[in-house]
């Protein structure tokens, strides 16, 4: 951005002049850090058709924020929420109480969220970051295209986590609730199959990393977690009966005010079979602290 004539503007913790999410956000889609590394991407597709190579696109948005150059895109009024949109998650976990609670009394990116309006034009804006993406994406899918690679090019599209947007009064992740916990899982292997097919059950990142492995036609180290699936692929098995573990620890939830590096002990694990999660178990090994945002040292 330097090259551009953009200068960074923030202070990072060890005293260092940054891009700031929020300063990065306020510029056109072209200054993005997901264009940013699509164009790198895009290069090094098109620079290496001679050769076997894995090339991992790995970018920020459209995490918070949830401001960005596509605000306006999507109108707040008509965009379809689901049944939990700014249902209080009561009787559920005192975490995800505190934290519902604790959103619907303040203010995020200038907007009152003690009103729905201010929710419905997050939860657009999110979606206005999420083209960011999409628009990389299609330029490697172009570039792969282009230089006829897209016919043995495996294909995986996921996410780390999932984001709240509003559903059960809360924004981002943090909770094992379907919009925070489930992620996108896209495979294409047009070599294995033409067809296009949704396959029902679980899969967890760790069967990815395997599976992809398995597809390449490389060994499987013992020491590798999660199952090759590629055999479900092409029909030839199913995710009925597969498990996925997923685990957090309640560190540092910046939305109760917890100051950074305080020691909590929340640990929650979830395992899922069959989409749904078939247990849930808190374990603390030293109580909860949760500290509101006026309490915390300054």
């Amino acid at each position: 951005m330097k090259e551009q004539g953009v200068e960074p503007q923030n202070n990072s913790a060890t005293g260092e002049i940054i891009y700031s999410p929020r300063q990065r956000s306020q510029l056109p889609p072209e200054y993005q850090m997901a264009t940013f590394i699509a164009n790198h991407s895009d290069r090094f597709i098109r620079e290496n058709t001679h050769r076997p190579w894995l090339l991992v696109f790995s970018t920020f948005e459209p995490h918070p924020p949830m401001t960005g150059p596509y605000d306006g895109m999507y109108d707040p009024d008509t965009l379809p929420v689901g049944p939990t949109f700014l249902k209080k998650p009561e009787g559920h976990a005192l975490f995800n109480r505190a934290r519902a609670e604790h959103y619907l009394g303040n203010t995020v990116e200038g907007e009152d969220l003690r009103e729905e309006k201010s929710w419905r034009k997050l939860r657009a804006q999110y979606y206005g970051n999420v083209k960011i993406i999409d628009d990389a994406i299609g330029r490697m899918v172009q570039a792969l295209e282009e230089t006829g690679q897209m016919e043995n090019t495996i294909f995986a599209v996921t996410s780390d986590h999932g984001e709240m947007a509003g559903d059960h009064a809360m924004l981002e992740k943090r909770a094992f609730y379907e919009e925070s916990a489930r992620v996108p899982m896209i495979l294409s292997a047009p070599y294995l199959t033409q067809s296009q097919k949704r396959i029902d059950g679980v899969f967890g990142h760790a069967d990815l990393i395997a599976t992809l492995v398995e597809l390449a036609n490389q060994p499987l180290p013992e020491s590798l977690p999660g199952r090759p699936c590629a055999d479900v692929l092409n029909g030839e098995a199913n995710l009925r009966d597969h498990t996925a573990f997923m685990e957090w620890n309640g560190i540092g939830d910046r939305n109760l005010g917890n100051p950074k590096n305080q020691p909590h002990g929340h640990l929650a694990l979830a395992l899922c079979r069959n989409r749904r999660p078939v247990e849930t178990q808190p374990v603390c090994r030293r109580p909860v602290r949760i500290i509101r945002p006026e309490q915390r040292p300054l």
